[in-house]
């Protein structure tokens, strides 16, 4: 994951980069190949924007690395994510998985230009629930399917709803 971020690094000015990476609860990501999202800090909004240049540029530098075989453990809540129930286990949550993408309390930043906070009041729990479990194709929004489970979909969607 490094070099990922070393690749993000060099696209980005380096103190826009240390900015995200500073901000506190930031952390680096991986997407399973199962579609599972196993660490909150999530870089492809950055490198959603690439152009075909710059991803073969960066598939080339990532090939001619030397094969390392790891596992990656599954992901697990503790604190509020883990025990909290309602908006306290759904803030939990949005702070682990959303916030860098969305902002503190869904103001936004800089990898997307939706506001949440404003879209989440025009959109029904159903809707905003169906975003979350399947992404928006065609944006740098990815599916939390395979990560959260309806319950904690339903608590973020609470956390939502006391903005």
């Amino acid at each position: 994951m490094s070099l990922v971020f070393a690749a993000v690094n060099a696209r980005f000015s380096t103190g826009h980069y240390n900015a995200l990476c500073n901000q506190q609860d930031a952390r680096h990501s991986a997407l399973c190949c199962n579609g599972t999202v196993v660490l909150p800090f999530m870089p492809w909004p950055a490198y959603s924007r690439w152009n075909r240049d710059e991803l073969h540029a960066v598939w080339l530098y990532l090939r001619s690395l030397k094969s390392v075989s790891h596992r990656v453990p599954a992901s697990s809540f503790t604190g509020a994510a883990a025990n909290g129930k309602g908006s306290e286990r759904g803030e939990a949550i949005f702070r682990s998985y959303c916030r860098t993408c969305h902002g503190d309390k869904g103001l936004g930043s800089p990898f997307t230009s939706v506001v949440l906070r404003d879209a989440a009041h025009n959109l029904n729990d159903t809707d905003l629930a169906t975003f979350i479990r399947e992404g928006l194709p065609g944006t740098a929004m990815p599916s939390f399917a395979k990560t959260l489970t309806q319950d904690q979909i339903e608590d973020v969607i609470q956390y939502f709803r006391s903005w």
